[in-house]
């Protein structure tokens, strides 16, 4: 188990392009109340107690990223690293381990792997999967239980959620309900000891395992992270209608300098 006095070292993957958003621009450095969304990722992650730094993933090249580190301050600055992303998340996130694994971490440092595109994550939610996380071998993942009805369709959903005039024979059809009752949906920070998650990355992506987030790379390996109830809003910017959301649950809070 991990100390309470481990260092921390973040982990941010954003080489992703945003697909589904659509526009130009990608997601993760649109403006959010004045201020790209990865650049409040950043701020909030800085605010976490024991934090040694942030590694960001990239895409290569990405001009859009160098701004964002010149708007930090200069403290912050000097804690962030950037290596250049792969060619998915599993691959972005394991370049950070590696990057990490570099500068040799102690046996009981963490590594906290976050989305890009989550600016709305409580300091009191980053501090309660961490602390939970320090205590397990197999470390933990921020989640939050299912609430709604799930409904299982006959054929994969791909439309665009924006996408408008759905002719009839493109609804997808009910095929049946499924029991929530013990379904979580996983959200991140993910939060784990920096060495058993490398070997855990090293040896899913070697067997050509499909690496969804953090703890399917853990359970891989036989672990079984813990599940944290988020107690706060924490949602991921997918679709146009999510930046909305984001910003006006960053107006509501207003209470972290990275909500300002």
């Amino acid at each position: 188990m991990s100390g309470a006095s481990a260092r921390v070292w973040a982990i941010v993957p954003a080489a992703g392009s945003g697909d589904r958003f659509g526009g130009e621009k990608r997601k993760q450095y649109l403006a959010l109340a004045g201020r790209p969304v990865i650049a409040r990722v950043l701020c909030r992650l800085f605010e976490t107690p024991d934090l040694a730094g942030i590694v960001v993933a990239t895409a290569v090249p990405d001009p859009d990223f160098e701004s964002v580190v010149q708007s930090l301050s200069i403290d912050d600055s000097q804690r962030l690293m950037q290596v250049d992303g792969g060619a998915d998340r599993a691959h972005s996130v394991m370049a950070a381990l590696e990057h990490l694994r570099a500068l040799d971490p102690a046996p009981d440092d963490m590594a906290m792997v976050h989305d890009a595109v989550r600016p709305c994550v409580s300091p009191s939610d980053i501090e309660r999967v961490l602390r939970i996380a320090r205590g397990r071998p197999n470390g933990a993942i921020l989640a939050e239980p299912v609430r709604d009805t799930l409904k299982r369709s006959a054929l994969p959903h791909g439309r665009s959620r924006d996408s408008s005039e759905v002719d009839s024979s493109e609804a997808a059809e009910i095929e049946a309900t499924v029991d929530r009752s013990r379904l979580w949906c996983a959200l991140t920070p993910q939060v784990f000891p920096v060495n058993a998650l490398y070997r855990a990355y090293a040896r899913a992506l070697a067997a050509g395992t499909e690496i969804g987030d953090e703890a399917t790379a853990m359970e891989s390996i036989g672990a079984n992270p813990a599940l944290v109830q988020a107690l706060a809003p924490n949602p991921k910017i997918t679709w146009p209608s999510d930046l909305a959301l984001c910003e006006a649950l960053l107006q509501a809070s207003k209470t972290s300098p990275a909500d300002r």
